[in-house]
């Protein structure tokens, strides 16, 4: 039996049934970070030749294999360090984040090791074994658990439907299974929102302000969580969504905003985000 059927049996969630299997099968989209930035950003967040433990601080399939979902995920984690540490945001690790988490440590009293370690990333207020998440239902959420829950769904493959909720990852609440649905189980909102009304959540911003956890939405058309950057020229980028064709997926999309699709997309802020 896959580690998957495994994780849909409620094995991977202290023994929580996920239900029927026939909702599930949706198509992964493939991602494009390459092999040496998934290591060095492993290595950098302290994870290093150890994929498997990321993916468990994560709550993630832990299956040891860095597919779309893990490398959105790491990307969003990479992108919260580096924007903290006051390095360039590009998800990829390199001598840049490396001499300026240096630097964090070395102004913060930390053991100067270029690594955002557990120490380091507690420093920063940033929640490194997410667990199950702290939001309530409409309430104030961090950072991480917006990622965490915008994960469940493509970690688990989760199809596409405009008329059938699906539970969040502790249980606490359905959604429904579009782009709008996946976006407001990510917040934890009080309801499934659509594009047309997301805005009475959350607020524009401009896309040099972009955060892992912020969602980019086009009006009457798609909406999309935000994972972070793919390029320093910020052109493409990693998310999370509820794709019509693939189902719930985490994947670079390679030109910002939506693969070139439409003027009328929005970088939003939902208003009850906080940093962690």
């Amino acid at each position: 039996m896959s580690t998957r059927r495994l994780f849909l049996q409620g094995a991977a969630l202290g023994g929580v049934a996920l239900g029927s299997a026939s909702i599930f099968g949706a198509v992964q989209a493939n991602a494009a970070m390459p092999t040496d930035r998934i290591n060095r950003n492993l290595a950098g967040l302290g994870y290093t030749n150890n994929v498997t433990g990321f993916q468990s601080d994560h709550r993630l399939v832990a299956d040891g294999k860095a597919g779309p979902v893990t490398q959105s995920t790491l990307a969003a984690m990479v992108g919260l360090v580096q924007y903290k540490a006051g390095a360039t945001m590009d998800s990829s690790w390199g001598d840049a984040t490396t001499t300026a988490v240096k630097a964090y440590q070395k102004a913060n009293g930390l053991t100067v090791d270029g690594k955002a370690g557990p120490n380091t990333m507690a420093k920063m207020g940033l929640t490194r074994v997410v667990g199950l998440g702290t939001s309530a239902i409409g309430g104030s959420i961090k950072r991480t658990e917006v990622i965490q829950r915008a994960a469940y769904w493509p970690n688990i493959g989760l199809g596409y439907s405009r008329s059938s909720y699906y539970r969040d990852l502790d249980n606490s609440k359905t959604y429904r299974q579009d782009c709008s649905g996946q976006v407001s189980n990510a917040f934890h909102a009080t309801q499934s929102y659509s594009t047309r009304s997301l805005d009475q959540i959350s607020a524009v911003i401009s896309k040099s302000s972009l955060l892992p956890g912020d969602i980019l939405n086009s009006y009457d058309y798609h909406t999309v969580v935000f994972c972070g950057w793919a390029n320093s020229a910020r052109t493409a980028y990693f998310s999370f969504e509820e794709s019509g064709s693939k189902g719930a997926i985490g994947r670079e999309v390679t030109s910002y905003p939506f693969f070139g699709l439409g003027s009328n997309w929005k970088a939003r802020r939902y208003n009850k985000i906080v940093w962690g």
